[in-house]
């Protein structure tokens, strides 16, 4: 999926656990230092590129750039705020307090895979 992604920063940290199954959700940095899944509305480090497959494994995340992600919940609208919701997927949250990634620039139905603009981070 690489050929959409633009200007992309990546950065490396260690998984805390077997993350396979989740390339392009939404992670976050664990009280260990350790990369997680970010939960809804949950303050997230980027989107997992890589698919680190057990706990100490080095993960790529994109911290910046135009990026894919998973979408869970509702479709996903071009020019949404787009935040974390459970399980590290992206969607539209309207809670106080959430935190948003970045701007939709390409939407997708629930399911289905967004292109995200990371680097405009914001509470709601």
């Amino acid at each position: 999926m690489g050929a959409t992604d633009k200007n992309v920063k990546l950065a490396t940290f260690e998984a805390s656990a077997d993350l396979s199954a989740h390339q392009y959700k939404a992670v976050k940095i664990n009280s260990s230092g350790q990369l997680e899944l970010a939960g809804a509305g949950e303050a997230a480090i980027g989107i997992l590129y890589t698919k680190p497959s057990a706990a100490g494994q080095a993960a790529s995340v994109a911290v910046s750039g135009e990026v894919y992600m998973l979408v869970g919940g509702t479709a996903l609208a071009t020019g949404a705020r787009v935040a974390s919701l459970a399980g590290g997927v992206a969607g539209v949250s309207t809670t106080t307090g959430h935190h948003a990634l970045g701007i939709c620039t390409r939407g997708a139905a629930s399911g289905g895979v967004a292109v995200v603009c990371l680097g405009f981070p914001a509470i709601i």
